[in-house]
């Protein structure tokens, strides 16, 4: 896949081209390799200062997850951790995206009586039942790691930790570069393959579909990894907009939210055809119902900044983003002239910390997204997949574009949001919408027109997704 990738591939990052490159030589030694595509992208997105930090992170992190798999030896098996021997597995996560993208579909097999369980690693676990709680799910059977525990555990243990330190010895001598970060990603990798793959495939060979929102992060990708030698049928859901870390894939199947997406991924970044399905997003399907809108959309007070974390993923360039947030900082007058508060809403994985000192007259808030579009008269972000739940509450959506970004998605051209390239450009765009409301209609017109380019089946999108696991 990989080889036949690179040789039609037109990357906008050629640091990302030299990755994949690496890791499709590294994997003819290590065939697992692959998985680690997803750190390697963005250990090339760290500046040297960040670097450093991420480095001791790292010794800590590994170092902890070592000991916590050492101590195993002494615990038995959890009973707590079993398989209800159903034909459906998700891989469930605490990222809110995630969490959204696949929370409609376990709503509605349970409405449908359709039997499936969740894997959610222990560490993760006491959010995603938070999480299932306040969506006022029923239980349903949850799997950890424990339950993929070797019998003798000391034994594979030992064989484990010794053919990762090897392996990670080996690496270390690859033609990889940026080492002193993968260097460490692979003793995590290589130990959690070699103690958790080989039951990992076999409990997926009893499995008819696997289903997630992702597969390059550390627990997904070894699931998906191992499934793609099994007869499983692994399936992703698209949970937000594209990247060019999204492909190349271990999993079967990609479903995605829209037409665009699709050409995406077949036109950008070289997918196969067979390997992708046009479904929809169920999330936006029943987003739109959560909304309780009482203010016509001119009426309301608040110009949001909705952030995106750019700061701790650089992959827009060094300082970049940074900029961008102060181009918003700069719309207070405009903000006053017309009555309106400006207000940042925050990514759930964003650092707070990071931001550029902001005046008491900027609001913050982290409640929840529907609450927050109620009461927001014109959006601005980066690229995140927030112009959708937007449009469902007529708010239209300003694009922040610094014209040396290394990454940009930009709507604009297919009339999902408007964009500015400097602080001038916010800022009378910003004054032209509020000086005439005929402006705003006119570009939630727009929006309306265009979306179903981007949003596929709506209103039917579950009923698609059953059809195909039946």
């Amino acid at each position: 896949m990989f080889q036949k990738m690179n040789s039609h591939r037109q990357f906008h990052d050629p640091q990302w081209k030299h990755a994949i490159d690496a890791m499709d030589k590294l994997s003819l030694k290590l065939p697992w390799a692959k998985r680690l595509r997803h750190p390697y992208y963005f250990s090339f997105k760290r500046n040297f200062k960040n670097g450093v930090k991420l480095h001791f992170a790292l010794i800590a992190e590994n170092a902890i997850f070592w000991l916590q798999h050492f101590f195993k030896i002494f615990k038995r098996k959890s009973n707590s951790t079993n398989s209800n021997g159903s034909s459906i597995l998700f891989l469930l996560d605490d990222n809110t995206a995630y969490f959204n993208a696949l929370i409609p579909l376990i709503k509605k097999l349970q409405q449908e009586k359709v039997a499936f369980e969740c894997f959610v690693p222990k560490s993760k676990l006491q959010k995603v039942l938070q999480k299932l709680q306040q969506e006022n799910i029923a239980v349903f059977n949850i799997i950890n790691e424990d339950f993929f525990l070797p019998k003798n555990y000391f034994k594979s243990f030992i064989n484990a930790d010794l053919k990762s330190k090897i392996e990670t010895t080996k690496f270390s001598f690859s033609i990889c570069k940026k080492k002193r970060f993968m260097l460490l990603y692979c003793q995590q990798y290589a130990l959690q393959q070699h103690l958790y793959g080989k039951h990992i495939n076999q409990f997926l060979q009893t499995k008819k579909y696997l289903l997630g929102a992702g597969d390059h992060w550390f627990w997904d990708s070894l699931f998906y990894f191992e499934a793609s030698k099994t007869n499983c049928q692994s399936i992703i859901l698209q949970h937000g907009l594209m990247g060019e870390f999204n492909y190349p894939m271990h999993s079967k199947k990609y479903w995605v939210w829209g037409k665009h997406d699709y050409e995406v991924m077949l036109n950008d970044f070289k997918a196969n055809a067979n390997e992708l399905e046009i479904i929809g997003s169920a999330h936006f399907d029943t987003f739109a119902q959560k909304l309780n809108i009482t203010q016509k959309t001119f009426e309301r007070k608040s110009i949001t900044f909705f952030t995106q974390p750019y700061f701790k993923y650089e992959a827009l360039g060094t300082g970049l983003y940074a900029e961008v947030v102060n181009w918003f900082y700069e719309l207070n007058t405009v903000a006053q002239k017309h009555n309106k508060q400006l207000l940042i809403k925050w990514h759930q994985l964003d650092n707070e910390s990071l931001y550029p000192k902001f005046s008491d007259e900027i609001k913050t808030s982290k409640n929840n997204l529907a609450e927050v579009l109620a009461e927001t008269c014109i959006g601005i972000t980066v690229d995140s997949a927030i112009m959708f739940e937007a449009a469902s509450a007529d708010v239209p959506m300003i694009q922040l574009h610094h014209l040396e970004f290394e990454r940009f998605i930009d709507f604009s051209k297919d009339n999902l949001t408007m964009k500015a390239s400097s602080a001038k450009e916010l800022h009378d765009l910003t004054e032209k919408i509020l000086s005439n409301e005929n402006e705003l209609t006119q570009m939630n017109l727009k929006t309306q027109n265009s979306i179903s380019n981007f949003l596929a089946n709506k209103n039917e999108v579950l009923n698609e997704m059953l059809k195909r696991l039946k």
